[in-house]
C-alpha cells in the first residue's frame, strides 16, 4: 500500500463532537465526493489506522474529511490535536458509493455519513444535477452547507426519529434516481429497508456502511 503525507490547511467545528479537517491534496491523489482514505498514525505502541469518508465535492487543490470525536477512540482524539500545518499520512482512496456523474440523486447521511452525503449533493450541483439532502439524527453537521445547498435549489430535509425519517424518503416519489446512503449500521440498516419498502430499485442505491 502507498502512503502519503499531506499537510492541514484548515479545522473546523462542524457540529457536536465533529470536525472538518481539509489538507492539501497531494499531486498524485485523487477522489469522489463519497469516496474514503485510511488515515495511520506512527505511536510508540505501534501505528494505529482507521478510514475516514471525502466530504468535499471536488479534490482538486485540498480535500476534506469529516469527523467525529469519540473520547474513547483509539484514532478520533488524535485529531482534535492538529492544527493547521500539521501533517497527516493517509492512502487511498477506497470504496464503490461515490458520485459519478449522475444527473440526478438522493442523498442520505447520518452522523458522520452527513459529509459524504452533502459533498455528493454539492457536486450533484455543480455538474447541472437535481439533488435532495436528507440528514438524520438529533446532531446535524455542516448546517452553513446545507443551508447553502437549500439557497441553491436543493431539497433538503433534517429527520429526529426513525418514523419521520421513514416518512420522508417514502414521500420523495424520486425512484429513478440514484441514491446514496452514508452513515453506521443502524442508519444503513433502516435506509435500506425504508428505500426497499419505498419502491426504489435495489440497483439504484448504494449504500455505505461505517460499521
Amino acid at each position: 500500500m502507498d502512503w502519503m503525507t499531506t499537510t492541514v490547511t484548515q479545522i473546523e467545528d462542524v457540529g457536536p463532537d465533529a470536525l472538518a479537517i481539509t489538507a492539501n491534496t497531494p499531486t498524485n491523489f485523487t477522489a469522489q465526493p463519497g469516496q474514503f482514505v485510511r488515515v495511520r498514525v506512527e505511536r510508540p505502541s505501534g501505528s494505529v489506522d482507521r478510514y475516514y469518508t471525502v466530504s468535499s465535492p471536488f479534490v482538486s487543490e485540498t480535500f476534506e474529511m469529516t469527523v467525529t470525536i469519540d473520547p474513547g477512540g483509539e484514532l478520533s482524539p488524535w485529531f482534535e490535536t492538529l492544527s493547521s500545518g500539521d501533517t497527516i499520512q493517509f492512502s487511498g482512496p477506497f470504496g464503490a458509493t461515490y458520485y459519478t456523474d449522475e444527473e440526478h440523486t438522493i442523498a442520505l447521511g447520518s452522523g458522520p455519513g452527513i459529509g459524504p452525503a452533502i459533498a455528493v449533493a454539492e457536486r450533484t450541483l455543480a455538474e447541472g444535477g437535481t439533488t435532495t439532502v436528507v440528514c438524520h439524527g438529533e446532531g446535524i453537521l455542516h448546517e452553513s452547507r446545507l443551508a447553502d445547498l437549500a439557497a441553491n435549489g436543493s431539497s433538503v430535509y433534517f429527520t429526529d426519529s426513525d418514523e419521520r425519517f421513514t416518512e420522508t424518503v417514502a414521500s420523495l416519489h424520486e425512484t429513478s434516481v440514484s441514491v446514496f446512503v452514508y452513515g453506521f449500521s443502524s442508519f444503513t440498516e433502516l435506509a435500506k429497508q425504508t428505500l426497499d419498502e419505498a419502491g426504489y430499485p435495489a440497483e439504484n442505491v448504494s449504500i455505505e456502511n461505517f460499521g
